[in-house]
């Protein structure tokens, strides 16, 4: 399966469309419930969660979603 926007190709559909809605759409839909920061993949935000958790969120930036 390959992107219409750029030259990259996946074996799996599911994982073009989540390409397309993460880096071209630039879609973020898992929110922290802490700090507000938007994440396009559930993976980066519990990643991000565990920073949270280890008090390591120096330079921490808010979604610019409204």
């Amino acid at each position: 399966f390959r992107c219409k926007y750029c030259d990259r190709s996946f074996s799996i559909s599911s994982n073009l469309q989540r390409h397309v809605r993460n880096i071209h759409n630039k879609e973020k839909p898992f929110k922290c419930h802490l700090c507000d920061r938007c994440f396009g993949q559930q993976t980066n935000l519990d990643r991000h969660l565990k920073k949270h958790e280890n008090g390591n969120m120096s330079g921490m930036y808010a979604c610019s979603l409204p």
